[in-house]
């Protein structure tokens, strides 16, 4: 298991991670192989928009919202809005 870095990526990367998301349309796991490679330390994950309940995304993209999450060390995570406690992403796709 990984080590899991709370606050390993800044709101610029975020962002940038986002953009190469939507260029690339990736829409599963295997898709973000290199976004994994460059950020070892953030725990990708990508679901339905349903499984976001009523949070409000950090961002949202064309077919996709961006939530972060933050991972504890006893393994649960929760979706925040604080860049600062980071250490996951979580892609939404959007429903047709």
């Amino acid at each position: 298991m990984r080590d899991i870095q709370s606050g390993c990526v800044n709101e610029a990367q975020i962002e940038a991670i986002g953009v190469w998301i939507e260029a690339n349309q990736c829409q599963s796991e295997p898709d973000l192989k290199p976004l994994k490679e460059q950020y070892p330390n953030l725990v990708f994950t990508v679901c339905s928009e349903d499984d976001t309940g009523f949070h409000e995304p950090f961002r949202s993209f064309s077919f996709f919202d961006l939530f972060l999450a933050a991972h504890s060390v006893s393994g649960c995570s929760s979706l925040t809005q604080y860049v600062e406690s980071c250490s996951g992403l979580v892609i939404a796709l959007h429903e047709e």
